[in-house]
């Protein structure tokens, strides 16, 4: 099989990157602005809550469809090791419509 070129691996990079966010400073509001910038890119989003925001969790959500996770802050290391290995292969939500 032929090499991959470099736009081709830049494109599967693109796709498979992960945006990671300890909301444990963050509101709502200020998060906000840095979810929907990661899934409009089409990254992986997975947000860190700690256990004292977990009932404000689905304000944490993108606006937008994208692969999404969030978990419990402290994350037990086997359930952050599974969600890391699993965002990537989510299947990748149709773009936005243009604004």
């Amino acid at each position: 099989a032929p090499a991959a070129s470099a736009r081709e691996v830049a494109a599967d990079l693109d796709e498979k990157s992960l945006f990671m966010l300890d909301a444990s400073s963050h509101d709502p509001e200020t998060a906000a602005p840095l979810i929907q910038a990661a899934a409009g890119r089409r990254a992986g989003v997975l947000v860190l809550l700690p256990l004292t925001r977990w009932k404000l969790r689905d304000q944490f959500a993108p606006r937008i469809p994208a692969r999404f996770c969030k978990l419990a802050k402290p994350a037990k290391h086997r359930e952050l090791l599974r969600v890391l290995a699993e965002l990537p292969r989510m299947p990748q939500p149709p773009p936005p419509p243009p604004s």
